[in-house]
């Protein structure tokens, strides 16, 4: 993967996660005209679908994200169990929640693309030395210092 791909790969989450949080932040609350909430929840949203999901054995409250012209995906939050659903002021705490949840999300994506291109270049630079230094060390043998290079990354791939 090359740093261009790494870096259109991160801008492309970063409007992911935007249309996400718009989608979000377009999520309102109805209530009957003496401010109190619908008696059933799946009155009380507009932007968003409150339902029960069988899988969950609960409830969720499910937007639909315009991602490009036309990519749509769902995200959704849990909503409590069948036995224990949350109110509309926890659904209200949650979908908070999760617009400041993803606002910071956002924030680490954009300083990841800020600082991509200087890490990228040092971590170059000190693996070009490093595997300089190991040649040496194998005496200029290639083959070997490729094989011990192989094994060590292998092993040390773990992100």
């Amino acid at each position: 993967m090359s740093l261009n791909s790494i870096k259109r790969d991160l801008k492309d989450y970063i409007e992911e996660n935007k249309a996400r949080l718009e989608a979000w932040e377009n999520v309102t609350y109805l209530t009957k005209k003496d401010g109190t909430p619908f008696k059933s929840m799946s009155k009380n949203f507009t932007n968003a679908t409150y339902k029960r999901k069988e899988s969950f054995r609960g409830y969720i409250l499910e937007v639909d994200t315009k991602f490009t012209k036309n990519q749509y995906f769902r995200n959704y939050i849990d909503c409590g169990n069948k036995d224990n659903p949350n109110t509309l002021e926890e659904i209200k705490q949650k979908v908070s929640e999760e617009i400041e949840s993803t606002k910071r999300f956002i924030k680490s994506l954009e300083k990841r693309l800020e600082i991509i291109d200087y890490a990228y270049e040092e971590f170059s630079k000190s693996y070009d030395d490093i595997r300089e230094n190991l040649k040496e060390l194998c005496e200029n043998d290639d083959f070997l210092a490729s094989m011990i290079c192989k094994d060590i990354v292998k092993r040390q791939n773990y992100w």
